[in-house]
């Protein structure tokens, strides 16, 4: 039998080097760069109480309640989390965990770090949504799950919520979201938008970089939880001042 070389034999890939795959993974969070929490006097504003009009399905299975948080839900202090579903689930697997790296002893670990509990500790009156065209095909992904978030079906030409995010996919119909998640400000303010499958999250679903997106992804919403909920309490420390001064 003829001699083979390593990177001439079958099913080899010339991209699958740890070179190209260090490189590919830079390259990828360098695009994440651009998402970050949208300062308010720039953030588009997002009708909540016609988003909250709307008819929604909430999971009646004792084992799914703890992604549904509206006992909590209060208006001057409820920062709304969307899961945006059109075509891929990854943005709600993100919300319960995400896998996370570290280095010990010269080995790689890898562990599941639950994330939705993180967030809620962080911000307690939050409310997780998922918004998506088609109740029914959003079930069947969460049927198996062991949380539910309550789901908003949006419809209308066009979906009005969709277009007021600016998630109508432009190849959609007309009807379809961009798949995202969103979090909306007190003010109903859009002020984060992790984008999945689509800009500067298109790679999150690549084998080599789509984990190192996941997990930056994470940070950022992490990070901008926690900086919504100060810039919330600072706006309350002054409220209460002006009624002194």
């Amino acid at each position: 039998m003829d001699y083979i070389p390593p990177s001439k034999k079958r099913g080899a890939s010339p991209d699958s080097s740890p070179e190209r795959d260090i490189l590919k993974r830079t390259k990828a969070l360098d695009d994440t760069e651009t998402v970050k929490l949208v300062p308010k006097a720039q953030a588009w504003d997002f009708d909540v109480g016609a988003l909250l009009d709307l008819p929604t399905h909430t999971s009646q299975a004792q084992e799914q309640e703890y992604g549904n948080n509206f006992k909590n839900y209060d208006r001057s202090k409820s920062l709304f989390l969307l899961c945006v579903i059109g075509t891929v689930d990854i943005q709600y697997h993100l919300l319960r965990y995400v896998f996370r790296c570290y280095t010990w002893a010269s080995l790689l670990i890898s562990f599941r770090s639950p994330l939705l509990p993180e967030l809620f500790k962080m911000s307690p009156n939050m409310q997780p949504l998922i918004l998506t065209s088609s109740f029914s095909h959003v079930a069947s992904i969460l049927s198996t799950q062991s949380c539910s978030f309550p789901i908003v079906e949006v419809n209308g030409t066009p979906p009005k919520p969709f277009l007021q995010l600016g998630l109508l996919h432009p190849l959609g119909g007309g009807k379809e979201p961009l798949d995202a998640i969103v979090v909306l400000d007190t003010k109903g303010k859009r002020r984060l938008v992790l984008p999945f499958g689509w800009g500067a999250g298109r790679h999150i679903l690549d084998h080599v970089a789509g984990s190192a997106v996941k997990e930056r992804f994470s940070d950022i919403l992490r990070d901008g939880i926690k900086a919504l909920e100060a810039e919330k309490h600072n706006g309350d420390f002054y409220d209460v001042a002006r009624t002194y001064f």
